[in-house]
């Protein structure tokens, strides 16, 4: 597969893939609509003329992707709930499962990837963070990802990776050739125009808006600087008069920036939604003064 810097998945999962026969996306994860990266890709790559589509799903994420009818769906026999097991299809069935669906390349775009395989892999690394910011992985997934990565990224035909700064960290710790990765930049999902902005003053209501927002789409993993965002609006707050609010989608606040927030008489600016629609994010990004990242 060509190398293609600066482009989106859209752009860069079309050329790849347009000379293909069929091939598997495995999604093993348990929680699927987290998942936008793939939803995005799949249902882009179902464009596709004449292209045969497995995804490769486990009992916990099938129901989810059962009711696609662009491809088709098969089911592994481990469950998405047990991550031993899950590894240990990975590396050991996958390919034969792959094969026997009549797929020509195996996609993984979850960081792992099978270590030794004579298919033809494809695997998308997110970013290096299990080696740069060890302490936002959990000690057993760190540890895997430093057994299988390595191993992964020599026996894959193509690395895919969304950034040139993740690009350049996998080719310096990894040894990987450069010409072997390729950024591809992550898109919207194929259909977010189609959606339609939830009311704003009902919006307004339901999270107890006031006035003018900032939104904030993110998780609370350490490197994801949350506290840093609220410490900093905090202190714009103390030096304006407005009754401006921040919105933090993704994730609860943790007991430090609560009693922080509390400490600083602003408890009530900060509002955590926890996840919420694509309706209503629109209706975020339509609505409040500018978006965070």
């Amino acid at each position: 597969m060509p190398h293609q810097p600066q482009v989106n998945s859209v752009q860069y999962w079309r050329k790849a893939f347009e000379n293909s026969g069929g091939f598997t996306v495995h999604c093993a994860w348990k929680k699927p609509r987290g998942q936008t990266y793939v939803d995005s890709l799949l249902a882009e790559l179902c464009l596709l003329p004449d292209t045969h589509i497995v995804c490769l799903t486990n009992r916990l994420n099938h129901v989810y992707y059962q009711d696609t009818l662009s491809f088709q769906c098969y089911v592994s026999p481990v469950s998405g709930s047990n991550p031993c097991s899950r590894f240990l299809y990975q590396q050991l069935a996958i390919g034969r499962a792959t094969q026997s669906n009549n797929a020509d390349i195996l996609c993984c775009p979850g960081n792992l990837a099978p270590m030794f395989t004579t298919l033809p892999t494809v695997v998308v690394i997110h970013d290096m963070n299990f080696c740069d910011i060890s302490e936002s992985v959990p000690l057993i997934r760190r540890c895997l990802y430093h057994l299988v990565i390595p191993r992964a990224t020599r026996s894959a035909s193509q690395i895919i990776t969304v950034s040139q700064f993740s690009k350049q960290r996998i080719t310096e710790v990894l040894n990987v050739a450069s010409d072997k990765i390729a950024v591809v930049h992550e898109g919207p999902l194929a259909d977010i125009n189609k959606v339609v902005a939830s009311n704003w003053q009902t919006v307004k209501r339901k999270y107890a808006i006031r006035g003018e927002c900032f939104f904030s789409v993110s998780s609370s993993l350490p490197h994801k600087n949350i506290e840093r965002l609220v410490h900093g609006f905090v202190e714009m707050k103390k030096q304006s008069s407005g009754n401006q609010q921040l919105i933090l989608v993704g994730h609860g606040l943790d007991s430090r920036i609560k009693a922080y927030l509390k400490r600083e008489g602003f408890d009530d600016a900060v509002i955590a939604t926890g996840f919420i629609s694509e309706a209503e994010k629109r209706a975020f990004l339509e609505n409040s003064i500018g978006n965070l990242y």
